[in-house]
């Protein structure tokens, strides 16, 4: 039985139980079935794969397999395009070997056409634990007091051109599903 209404989205799964599921419906819109599909939970994926975060538009496969070929040779890459309109894409790239995953996770940005991109694991287990730290900010003036509270929750994105709007970065920060101020 499918029912819509206050914005929400409801099944009634038909289990022992008889759970509801409730999905937002903006949280749907912003999913597509290529992510999906590409990061599903239940599907296995091979070990020597990595997401790419914030590719510009622009940036054509060729252009991520000889940036990210300084880390091992790169057997395949996958488009993955989020939200209809955005400036911004992901991709998951495959790699020959372990080790160019983890040479390529310990680097964490690669500069792209001119922009930061951001490289992230696809497990928990690839996830290099060395690189999580919270920086000593108390008693630094230039620092707001927002990220001394809560620093895991903060992000500084850098370079920003001029021109560009608090709509513009709250749109490329939508995969994060949370509320971006």
């Amino acid at each position: 039985v499918m029912e819509k209404s206050d914005g929400f989205l409801a099944r009634e799964e038909e289990e022992s139980k008889e759970e509801a599921l409730v999905v937002l419906d903006t949280t749907l819109a912003t999913t597509t079935a290529e992510s999906l599909e590409a990061l599903s939970v239940g599907e296995e994926h091979p070990l020597n794969r990595v997401v790419l975060r914030f590719l510009k538009d622009t940036v054509e496969k060729k252009d991520i397999v000889e940036v990210l070929s300084v880390f091992g040779d790169v057997s395949d890459v996958q488009e993955i395009h989020s939200v209809k309109g955005c400036m911004f894409k992901d991709a998951l790239v495959t790699f020959e070997t372990n080790a160019a995953v983890k040479k390529a996770l310990e680097k964490g940005v690669v500069i792209l056409k001119c922009h930061s991109v951001v490289i992230e694991a696809t497990s928990q287990e690839d996830m290099v634990e060395e690189r999580i730290r919270i920086p000593g900010l108390i008693g630094d003036p230039d620092v707001p007091i927002a990220l001394v509270k809560e620093p895991i929750r903060t992000v500084k994105i850098h370079p920003l051109a001029h021109d560009i709007s608090s709509n513009q970065i709250k749109d490329a920060l939508r995969f994060c599903r949370s509320d971006v101020t």
